[in-house]
């Protein structure tokens, strides 16, 4: 029995002693998101978020579960950004994140960034129907790139957008899935431990396929083809830009690719204003523009680099100056 008692001591003071080394070390933290009946997915409010991927982040939840960045000037305009893991930025600090930069021009500018990983342009357009009057936002700005055009539903807690006698209607969240075991019981441990995050994102990647990826460092991935993926806009999408609000949404276009033809002739055949932030990159970096997702400091390449938000800074508040100065 002393002996038994032993191993289990020691097994759980070493479970102990990994979790607080994943924490401490910022490898691993527990799930950063709760799921609001309402609202569905959000960051954990005012809560200290660390990301380690191909870059490193440090950053801190608002109230509202998402990250804010106040100029803390009289008469400050507020920004409200949706978009997806590019504009949610998890691979920088959030002093170098360029909505920080941008909150410390010269304009008085109040930046929320609203973004999520996954996200498309139908769930960005349904947390602007949920928080745009909420937020009071001046302006809204949409990242796109060239596969948000389509519909792609796969998150049961993530609200989004469908057409109902004609008409945009909210999504609700699937009442079933909320009153899962995963979301009753599995999901406040996963917030609460690193290290069953950690196991359950393990699972996650061998049940996807991903384990030779991860083993051997990439040199087994597919190479992700630089041919434009086929032109499909959804109905939803196509609703979304007839009633777009032209003074009050702008849409920026962050893709890796060059914005088809077709895209661009739809958003300009319905007068919405676009920033072609790719077009932009590309023409100040002197043709070296896949250095922007280089990440200097892991040897690995994906969303932007600091480099890349301090650029992409600067081209929004030129765009943004002409509108709030």
């Amino acid at each position: 029995m002393r002996i038994l008692f032993k191993h289990i001591a020691t097994i759980v003071l070493s479970l102990v002693l990994i979790e607080l080394i994943l924490r401490l070390t910022g490898i691993v933290q527990p799930l950063w998101t709760v799921v609001d009946k309402d609202n569905g997915k959000l960051f954990k409010t005012k809560e200290n978020l660390i990301f380690y991927n191909e870059g490193f982040s440090l950053t801190q939840s608002d109230g509202n579960g998402f990250v804010s960045y106040d100029s803390n000037k009289e008469g400050a305009k507020t920004l409200t950004f949706y978009g997806d893991s590019y504009s949610e930025a998890h691979q920088v600090f959030y002093r170098h994140h360029f909505l920080h930069a941008l909150s410390n021009k010269k304009v008085p500018l109040d930046c929320i960034n609203l973004s999520m990983s996954d996200f498309d342009f139908t769930d960005s357009y349904a947390r602007y129907m949920i928080f745009d009057s909420i937020l009071s936002s001046d302006h809204a700005y949409f990242f796109l790139s060239d596969d948000d055009f389509d519909q792609d539903d796969t998150d049961p807690f993530i609200p989004s957008v469908h057409l109902e006698n004609e008409q945009l209607k909210l999504s609700d969240i699937d009442s079933l899935s909320l009153e899962s075991s995963k979301v009753k019981y599995i999901a406040p441990l996963l917030r609460k431990s690193a290290l069953l995050y950690l196991i359950r994102n393990a699972i996650r990647q061998i049940e996807m396929g991903n384990s030779l990826e991860i083993l051997f460092d990439g040199q087994f991935t597919k190479k992700v083809s630089d041919e434009a993926p086929d032109q499909i806009i959804s109905p939803v999408v196509y609703k979304i830009l007839r009633n777009w609000d032209r003074r009050h949404c702008t849409i920026i276009y962050r893709g890796k690719r060059p914005m088809s033809k077709e895209y661009l002739d739809i958003l300009q055949s319905y007068q919405i204003p676009l920033i072609n932030l790719e077009q932009e990159l590309r023409k100040r970096y002197n043709g070296r523009y896949e250095d922007l997702y280089y990440h200097k400091g892991t040897g690995q390449s994906g969303h932007w680099n600091l480099e890349a938000h301090q650029l992409i800074s600067t081209i929004l508040y030129e765009k943004l100056n002409r509108r709030f100065r």
